[in-house]
């Protein structure tokens, strides 16, 4: 099974709570932070009791980590790609990166820019 199919199966199946915890500190914002820029309830998210993420919520998480994956790629530190996430960007018409992660348009609209930063096509 591809890497792709295997991600999908793990996002159907819900990746584990302590994901979000983790994503939450590489990207240097709190949970409920992180809960309320990805449009989740953050008493929902918090609930030590869940060992799961939904699939809705574990998309999310898979997508935000991605980005800042790319982020860091194209930047080449952590602390730059959060730096990054967190400024309003001109390419993205001044709102923040992590400001536009909770809908897959938005995220695309993220890797668009940070392609075109990769690549040298800033807009």
């Amino acid at each position: 099974m591809s890497e792709h199919l295997i991600l999908v199966e793990q996002i159907r199946e819900g990746i584990p709570s302590t994901a979000y915890t983790t994503l939450a500190q590489r990207l240097g914002i709190s949970k409920t932070e992180l809960a309320t820029k990805l449009r989740i309830s953050p008493r929902t998210i918090l609930d030590r009791r869940r060992k799961k993420l939904s699939a809705q919520e574990s998309e999310k998480m898979v997508r935000v980590g991605r980005i800042f994956d790319e982020a860091e790629n194209v930047f080449g530190s952590a602390r730059e790609a959060r730096t990054w996430m967190n400024t309003p960007q001109r390419g993205l018409e001044f709102h923040r990166p992590i400001e536009l992660l909770d809908t897959d348009v938005g995220a695309g609209y993220v890797w668009d820019l940070l392609s075109a930063i990769k690549y040298g096509n800033i807009w």
